[in-house]
């Protein structure tokens, strides 16, 4: 009896906190608290993460238990916005291996990270890909823009290791550094460390 009436009352100071006017006929619900993903341990087993950190600053995007994956991109009901998609395929009119990541801070959706790379040759599991400022074929293009700074830094150096590379599965899973320049400002440069990435991808 006494752990139904403790329910009950703490049902009622939910209710109460969350609606300030005592005349109101509509009743607000306390919405669940926000679980945010702690930083996640090199993985190869598609459990859907990409993070690096900057300094005290960490970038983290992840699958909520929520999140399902509707057609090209991941997405969640509830709390957490879309939070990346990646996709690698053969183009078939330059007939070049393309991989693009689009990823957004769990914690800030302004934040992204934006990977573009294609060459004409397959990625491999083992494969170490350079980091570079420009677009050119074989190398990584990465951009990151900062919601803190207002920013946004070009990679101009650093290297993705892919650790895994599961075609049936559709499973990529890499380690990466870069240090990366204020488009604005060339002389403030960031170095992200720790990177790693868990991803399933989708083909074209």
């Amino acid at each position: 009896m006494k752990k139904i009436i403790l329910t009950l009352f703490g049902i009622g100071l939910c209710l109460g906190s969350c609606s300030s006017d005592d005349d109101a006929v509509e009743i607000s619900v306390c919405p669940p608290p926000i679980e945010y993903m702690t930083y996640p341990e090199v993985t190869t087993a598609g459990r859907a993460t990409l993070a690096f950190k900057m300094g005290a600053r960490e970038f983290i995007s992840c699958l909520s238990s929520q999140c399902l994956p509707v057609e090209s991109k991941i997405t969640a009901e509830s709390p957490i916005q879309p939070i990346y998609k990646m996709r690698y395929y053969l183009e078939a009119y330059t007939q070049q291996y393309v991989l693009r990541i689009i990823a957004n801070n769990q914690r800030n959706y302004l934040d992204s990270f934006v990977l573009d790379y294609r060459s004409v040759n397959p990625i491999k599991e083992g494969d170490k890909l350079a980091f570079s400022g420009s677009q050119e074929d074989g190398v990584v293009f990465a951009i990151y823009n900062s919601s803190v700074d207002q920013r946004s830094y070009g990679c101009t150096e650093g290297e993705i290791e892919i650790v895994k590379l599961d075609t049936e599965n559709k499973i990529m899973s890499g380690i990466f550094n870069f240090k990366a320049e204020d488009q604005n400002n060339r002389n403030n440069i960031i170095t992200a460390k720790a990177g790693r990435f868990d991803i399933l991808y989708r083909p074209m």
